[in-house]
């Protein structure tokens, strides 16, 4: 498979701020961001202890020695960090090599830290070696570099959250002795790892058969991804939980055993182990992460879960995996097929990322854009739909059912085919970004979105705050709303800003819809949605053809009158005002 990132990019100094969503689509974004800004930090006044002023150092005043520059830790103890370079002073570094000490204004500091993102985006830094004196290496720190190998010294305590992610090229690590904890997903999307060592006397970790755990074997913490002789994997019977993004990328593995014992898999555990052929959830599992821990195994054909499994089951004959306490769909198998799919009577919730395809959209657009059902058919029982539920996915169309009162943040991002969406009457709230980034849907003449509901479900980002919808959205897409709600959409803060907003018109519902056809008429127009991309031939009364097409979705320009539509080995009369 041929993965493409986006591996760098160019802030100026004079920013303050990067806007939500402005790297949308590309691997390093929404968590990124939060590492580009330069307002919110505060000084940094402790010596050689971990706490927030490690975490969220002070570059304000920072300084250059050498080839690098450096942020004051502590004036008492003389210590100092790297902190990130300004503008592109050491972008083209293939190799650096950080000193012990440097002198400052006449005072000697030693070097205890690798500060947050100090050589984060560095694409062309290949080599690095790090001095016995680094006590902490920060978040972000060598983010999207393209270091070949890391030797953390023995005086290393600490690595924080994703201080290593996504540094593709990164194939062996090397932990020293005194390293005791490792931060939230440290070395996530890194597909290239052969070989993880652990020095001797660690108290905190340990390596077994070539992968990384905690000291007492009860976390796995990360498996080598690029072991291309290593098919199977048995866990052994103490591990507890399989850590975030353990076996993120292990396209060779076919086989896993996971242990009787173990209680908790979280996110990206499995993400794109693409030959895996079999997922079995022993019954000792209560706590699964939402969708992306299973997300894009291409091979894995069903979940098998153990018999007296009190948590979860296996629906859909093994396709999906469900919370059976809280009646949520834990996760999707993903498939190249393009049939419409059924979720089952009785699914209350659909979980975060649950249907998710596209996750962090890590250059594998080519492999899985397009592919997938194009209509997921939603259940009448179900309640809400959680974040990032369908992101990615190749769905066409979505009826949400009237008993669904939250449709969550980035819902249905980034689902570029997605061109009609029904929202039922029972909706009270949509989260931002929901519809984010689904082109079809923001084409005019093209894009649809009928809502039943008789007062506009409010827009609300997670914190409760109004949000409006995309430009591109508002812009392109047909609001159509209930004839007496109309004022009230035309009102509504979101809502409004609409350029088109017409009342629900044509026949109803029952008579113009069948199970792979949606025809909206109004007045001049035929609208038709199509998302098995069937053949629709349009006629007139008489019987004479007017318009013929696989289209997923057109419109027809018509006079007044009676028309047949026929599709599928089904014809249907539609009447146009």
């Amino acid at each position: 498979m041929k993965r493409t990132t986006l591996i760098s990019v160019a802030i100026a100094s004079v920013m303050s701020a990067v806007a939500t969503n402005s790297f949308g689509n590309t691997v390093v974004p929404s968590a990124a961001q939060k590492e580009i800004y330069t307002s919110g930090n505060y000084n940094a006044t402790r010596g050689a202890t971990f706490d927030d002023a490690w975490r969220k150092p002070d570059y304000s005043k920072k300084f250059k020695e050498g080839k690098f520059f450096y942020y004051v830790i502590s004036e008492e103890n003389k210590t100092v960090g790297v902190a990130p370079a300004t503008g592109i002073d050491n972008v083209y570094q293939h190799s650096m090599e950080v000193p012990e000490t440097i002198t400052h204004g006449g005072s000697t500091y030693t070097v205890v830290a690798i500060g947050r993102v100090a050589f984060a985006n560095m694409f062309n830094l290949q080599s690095v070696k790090l001095p016995k004196t680094i006590q902490y290496i920060g978040q972000g720190a060598f983010w999207g570099a393209s270091i070949l190998k890391i030797e953390i010294p023995d005086a290393t305590e600490e690595l924080d959250d994703r201080c290593f992610k996504e540094t593709i090229k990164l194939g062996s690590i090397k932990i020293g002795k005194g390293l005791t904890k490792i931060g939230e997903g440290a070395f996530s999307g890194c597909w290239n790892i052969k070989e993880i060592t652990v020095a001797e006397g660690n108290s905190a970790f340990s390596n077994r058969d070539g992968a990384l755990y905690t000291k007492d074997e009860s976390v796995v913490i990360k498996y080598p991804s690029f072991r291309q002789n290593v098919k199977k994997v048995v866990l052994p019977s103490t591990v507890k939980k399989i850590a975030q993004g353990a076996f993120e990328y292990c396209e060779y593995l076919t086989e896993i055993t996971l242990n009787e014992g173990l209680k908790e898999i979280e996110s990206s555990a499995f993400y794109l182990c693409t030959h895996l052929e079999s997922m079995k959830i022993p019954a000792s599992v209560d706590k699964i992460a939402s969708g992306s821990a299973f997300c894009l195994l291409e091979s894995c054909k069903k979940f098998e879960v153990a018999p007296g499994n009190a948590t979860y089951e296996a629906l859909m004959d093994g396709r999906l995996l469900a919370d059976k306490k809280t009646h949520t769909a834990v996760s999707l198998l993903f498939t190249k097929d393009l049939a419409t799919i059924t979720l089952p009577e009785g699914i209350e919730h659909i979980g975060n990322r649950a249907m998710l395809v596209l996750y962090e959209n890590g250059g594998i657009e080519s492999t899985y854009r397009n592919k997938g059902p194009r209509e997921v058919i939603l259940p009448k029982s179900l309640k809400s739909i959680g974040e990032y539920a369908f992101s990615g996915s190749n769905i066409h169309s979505v009826k949400v059912p009237d008993a669904v009162e939250t449709i969550a943040t980035g819902a249905f991002q980034d689902c570029k085919n997605l061109n009609y969406v029904e929202i039922g009457k029972g909706c009270k709230t949509l989260g931002d970004f929901v519809f984010s980034t689904c082109p079809a849907l923001a084409t005019r003449d093209k894009g649809i979105i009928r809502v039943y509901a008789e007062m506009p479900p409010k827009v609300q980002n997670e914190k409760g705050q109004s949000v409006n919808f995309d430009e591109d959205l508002v812009k392109g897409a047909q609001l159509q709303v209930p004839g007496a709600s109309l004022s009230k959409y035309q009102e509504a803060s979101a809502w409004k800003k609409f350029r088109q907003i017409v009342k629900l018109e044509g026949l109803s519902t029952k008579e113009v819809e069948n199970e792979s056809l949606v025809l909206m008429p109004s007045a001049g127009v035929l609208r038709i949605q199509n998302p098995e991309a069937n053949q629709v031939n349009l006629y007139s009364i008489n019987g004479y053809l007017v318009h013929s097409t696989n289209e997923t979705a057109f419109s027809v320009e018509l006079s007044t009158g009676i028309y047949l539509v026929s599709s599928n080995g089904k014809t249907q009369k539609v009447y146009i005002p």
